[in-house]
Parts: C-alpha cells; structure tokens; sequence
C-alpha cells in the first residue's frame, strides 16, 4: 500500500514539472539583443547619413548660385566702373564738312572689319601746292565714321596758334581707341575715345591752360 502511495506522488511530480517546463518562454541572450539594437541603430545611422548627404547637395547648389549671382554682379560691377568718367557721343545723320579743307584722313577697317575711319579738316584755304595758308588761328573739325555711323570727335572748335592729333589703336578686346590732343601756346588738352558696345565713349584725360607752349621733341 505504502509503495503505491509512493508511485502516485512520483507520478504527480513528474506530471507537475513536465507542464512546468512547456510553459517556460525562450529566455533572451545578450548577443541576440545586441545583435538586434546594432541593426536598428545601423538603419538609423544610414538613414541620417542619407538626409545628411542630401541636405549638403542642396546647400552646394544654393552656394553654386550664389557664388554664380555674385561674379555676374562683380563683373557688370567692373564694367560699369571701366566707363566712370565717360559721356557718350551721340552720332549724327551726316557730317558737315563744307567749309572746311581735308587736312588727313586714314581707314582703319583693316583692322576693324565693320568700319573705321578718321579725318581731320581746317578751315582754311590752300596754296596751289596743296599746303594750308594758316593764320593765328583757325577752325578745326575731327570726325569719326564706325560702324556706318558718323561723330564729330572734335566739332568745329578755334585753334589759336596750334592744332589737333589723333592716335589710334586697338584694345586686347579689338575695341578702337583714339587719343585726341591739342597742343596750342597757351593750353593744352587730352581726350580719349573708345568705341565698345556700339557706341563711342569719351573721357578728357587732362585738360590744362594757362602755360606758355615751348616746343616737343621731334626728330629730323
């Protein structure tokens, strides 16, 4: 009797820790749990990372446009400078001439394809061998013809015992220039000419009276 009693209690036990033992959840590593915060956290770095590669190609663009905007700026900026000082001379229809004697005259279109040409005139009779009769002073006319378009760059102005000159040459952009002076006993001035985006532009560049004229170097 005692032995059966025995074997009900070993069988009650072993019924008793085997439903135990079903009802036990899989307990957590620590490796599985590291293994899965370091995958959410490489996700998120990647994300960020993606936000943050994203967020530099837009700043660089904006930069790009801007540095863009500011060297267009800078450079009208420059031109508008280049021209401080300048007033610009307005063309006419046809130039005048006819009281006045050609005195020289040159065509530069060689070197400026669309046409560009310099004469001077006096006012003033000529002997039969073509030179002036000059007296203490006459009238002189410079004009200017670029691009089909006619200019007085020194319109009809009284010399008093002296004359004008022109200079001229080309700018590294192929712009004509013309350096206009007018050396006289008692005065002297500087004016320079640039023909650049189709108009000519004029400055003096020095402009001085009351001096007595001795002479310039020349050579024989």
């Amino acid at each position: 009797m005692k032995r059966s009693k025995w074997i009900t209690v070993l069988i009650l036990c072993t019924v008793i820790l085997t439903g135990c033992g079903s009802k036990e959840k899989p307990v957590e590593t620590g490796t599985e749990h590291t293994q899965e915060t370091g995958i959410e956290e490489s996700t998120s770095a990647v994300g960020t990372s993606k936000e943050t590669t994203e967020a530099l190609e837009e700043s660089t663009g904006v930069l790009e446009e801007s540095t863009k905007a500011s060297e267009a700026t800078a450079e009208e900026s420059e031109n508008d400078n280049s021209m401080n000082g300048y007033e610009e001379v307005i063309p006419v229809d046809q130039l005048d001439t006819k009281n006045y004697n050609l005195a020289w005259e040159n065509d530069y279109s060689d070197f400026y394809e669309t046409g560009f040409k310099l004469s001077i005139y006096i006012n003033a009779e000529k002997n039969e061998d073509g030179s002036f009769i000059m007296d203490d002073g006459q009238n002189w006319l410079a004009c200017a013809e670029i691009d089909g378009k006619n200019y007085y760059i020194f319109p009809d102005e009284f010399v008093q015992i002296g004359s004008i000159e022109c200079n001229v040459y080309m700018d590294d952009q192929d712009n004509p220039y013309i350096l206009l002076s007018s050396p006289r006993t008692a005065s002297y001035s500087l004016t320079e000419f640039i023909y650049t985006e189709g108009r000519l532009m004029k400055k003096t560049i020095l402009e001085r009276g009351n001096y007595n004229y001795l002479g310039k170097s020349y050579i024989k």
